[in-house]
């Protein structure tokens, strides 16, 4: 009975070490990926990548561990019109990996600016956000980088006759490495850069 309750303690100061480290992972990987970024460095060397402006913000939706970004994303020479929104939702799932789902929203443009004014996103919820299945992005930490990828060709995608999508990601503390394509029936690429993703440089606040 002793060693019943031994083993018991145990686990629970294990449990408990564990979930702290989960949430110091997710507050340390918040801090990174928050913030405004631009392709215009990246331009000037690689003339497959267009000049883009990306926000990223934090917020939560009730009851749903992680965390939720907001992500907005416009030609540099028109930032007020994104031609793209989305939201990740970043959390430890198994063996330590660090989940990122993706979802759209049917009517996006209410919340075009909600990278200034977080209230924009309190009306988010679960049933108002459309999952992309299997476009998972897994993502480990390695010293000072987050880095993964989905998982083979199990992201369906129909843009330019492409069957599937695959998306490769890299969080550091001053930049963000994404590389999507999408591949036809046989494995061709039909869309996204060939050599390269997009490194979104992150500005520095204004003071």
């Amino acid at each position: 009975m002793k060693n019943s309750s031994f083993y018991i303690i145990v686990f629970t100061i294990f449990l408990s070490q564990s979930l702290f480290a989960q949430e110091t992972e997710i507050e340390s990987l918040t801090e990174w990926f928050t913030g405004e970024y631009t392709t215009t460095e990246q331009t000037a060397i690689d003339s497959q990548i267009i000049d883009i402006h990306l926000y990223v913000t934090p917020f939560d939706i009730k009851d749903q561990k992680g965390k939720w970004f907001y992500l907005e994303t416009a030609y540099t020479d028109d930032k007020d019109s994104p031609y793209r929104q989305e939201f990740f939702h970043i959390y430890v799932a198994r063996l330590g990996f660090v989940y990122v789902d993706r979802y759209a929203i049917e009517n996006s443009e209410p919340y075009i600016g909600a990278f200034t004014n977080n209230d924009l996103l309190k009306d988010i919820t679960m049933e108002k956000l459309q999952k992309n299945d299997y476009c998972t992005v897994y993502l480990q930490k390695r010293k000072d980088l987050y880095t993964g990828s989905s998982n083979g060709n199990k992201c369906q995608s129909n843009i330019r006759r492409a069957k599937y999508a695959t998306t490769d990601i890299e969080i550091t503390e001053v930049d963000f490495f994404l590389w999507e394509k999408g591949f036809d029936a046989q494995g061709k690429q039909v869309w996204g850069t060939t050599f390269n993703g997009y490194v979104f440089q992150k500005l520095k606040a204004k003071k």
